[in-house]
């Protein structure tokens, strides 16, 4: 949804209601943000209606159906309503992620910053708390299927949500499907974010992972880091065994004596680089490790986001109700986490805006929340360089996606990129 995100009075993509052949021309103007969502929203509207339910008879497992439609109109009007609202603030845990003493690069802990959003460039004329009502009703109608007995409930545990028997079943609203090997239909996402296994046993790949600032958000026994992180593993370079997190140094130190449920050994090795990260379990969950194809579903849209929706949106129209609270710690109580409470509307916002970074770690919504809170520039450019010596420093530009040159080259009503490409 990123070509939504454009300034104001600038067009964002062209809209095209039925296809070439059918007689659309082919050189359409860009559309303006209001009537891309009303394109949006009308074919969700039309989807909830036509696609069936997870309890018909006629529903086949992996197909999309009404409940994923009705979950992913409801992220619209959340996103619509985020990128409105006026004012608001909201608290992130980031900043700095290294500092430099005595010559010696090392890692530092997350600060807390509250930020005052921006509104959304586009989203000037929409009305926040319509729309924040209209999400939190379209996720309650997917909450009340659940409880009416659609199939669509959490997974007794974290890790379950991964196993390769629930692939498209469950809290699974909508997963990409692979074939493991193939040339076609296979993809790279567990060679990327976790590693495929060598001959011999160690890993190469794990390009992509989660930061040390991230791994700071859980509470000691999440299953999210307990189980869904990989602290153990053998490294490309030289086989040997290393380990994640650097703060569980006196339990490998101590793992002689004290065996450890990681399975650290006293002569695993840790060093502050770019290998040393928070490597997802999820993506481990393939059929074989071996191959750098693999047939990891990646997961567009699950039941727990539509709990976090609801909470999100509740929280926005009646501020931190019974409600609000169940569903987010439906998702936390799953993971073993304890129970958020006792929080103002302003700390519940930005809570929920967190349990979504821990929830739904490398599914491709972190950088669009922070977006969508019109936040984006502020959080990333608060971070500098990261851990990595990678610049995260944004400008505003970055708020939208480039268009490909082939569309304009392509398309005569188009003659300029978006502002700064």
């Amino acid at each position: 949804m990123g070509v939504l995100y454009a300034r104001s009075g600038v067009r964002t993509i062209p809209i095209f209601k039925k296809s070439v052949t059918e007689g659309e021309n082919t050189n359409q103007p860009r559309a303006s943000v209001p009537d891309v969502y009303a394109h949006i929203i009308e074919n969700l509207k039309m989807a909830e209606t036509m696609l069936y339910t997870r309890t018909n008879a006629r529903y086949e497992t992996g197909r999309l159906s009404q409940e994923a439609a009705k979950t992913l109109l409801a992220k619209v009007y959340v996103t619509m309503a985020s990128g409105a609202l006026k004012g608001a603030q909201v608290t992130v845990l980031g900043g700095r992620q290294r500092e430099t003493v005595n010559g010696v690069v090392r890692r530092i802990q997350p600060t807390a910053t509250t930020y005052t959003k921006s509104v959304v460039a586009g989203h000037e004329s929409f009305d926040a708390a319509q729309y924040f009502k209209l999400a939190r009703d379209k996720a309650k109608e997917v909450i009340d299927m659940q409880k009416a007995g659609s199939p669509i409930d959490l997974f007794p545990r974290y890790m379950d949500t991964w196993a390769i028997g629930n692939r498209n079943k469950g809290e699974h609203l909508w997963q990409m499907n692979a074939i493991t090997g193939s040339e076609i239909f296979g993809n790279f996402l567990s060679y990327h974010y976790v590693g495929y296994l060598m001959a011999n046993g160690s890993i190469d790949g794990a390009l992509y992972a989660m930061s040390d600032h991230w791994y700071e958000l859980f509470e000691e026994k999440d299953q999210r880091i307990t189980e869904g992180v990989q602290h153990r593993w053998r490294m490309f370079s030289n086989a040997a065994w290393h380990y994640y997190p650097a703060k569980d140094s006196l339990k490998v130190k101590n793992s002689g004596t004290v065996p450890t449920a990681e399975g650290y050994q006293p002569t695993d090795v840790y060093s502050a680089d770019q290998f040393h990260t928070a490597k997802l379990s999820k993506y481990a969950q393939v059929s074989d490790r071996t191959v750098q194809r693999s047939d990891m579903p990646f997961p567009f849209l699950r039941y727990a986001e539509t709990l976090l929706i609801f909470a999100e949106a509740e929280n926005e129209v009646n501020g931190p109700t019974a409600d609000a609270y169940e569903a987010l710690n439906k998702v936390r109580r799953r993971s073993g986490a304890s129970n958020a409470a006792n929080l103002n509307q302003q700390q519940l916002r930005s809570f929920i805006l967190q349990e979504r970074q821990r929830e739904l770690a490398l599914e491709g919504h972190r950088a669009w929340d922070i977006r969508r809170w019109g936040i984006y520039l502020q959080v990333m450019n608060a971070i500098d360089i990261d851990a990595n010596n990678i610049i995260k420093r944004r400008q505003e530009k970055h708020l939208l996606l480039p268009l490909p040159l082939n569309e304009i080259n392509g398309n005569t009503a188009i003659n300029e990129n978006n502002p700064g490409w």
